[in-house]
């Protein structure tokens, strides 16, 4: 919640989903086997490539944490 315990203000909400999409990339990137392909060695589409980790597949993330 925010830290003023009444919701939030834009700037925080914002702030709040960006921590928690930095959590979870983090998370998928430290528990897979097969690792994201940097941006600028992405061949055809620059989608992100599919994992094996516990949090991502392909672009979808599990709906647990939002």
């Amino acid at each position: 919640m925010s830290a003023s315990g009444k919701g939030f203000t834009r700037k925080e909400l914002l702030q709040f989903i960006s921590d928690k999409y930095h959590m979870i990339y983090k998370e998928e990137e430290q528990s897979a086997v097969t690792k994201t392909v940097p941006l600028n060695e992405r061949k055809e589409l620059i989608n992100r490539n599919n994992t094996d980790g516990n949090m991502v597949y392909g672009d979808m993330i599990f709906p647990t944490y939002l």
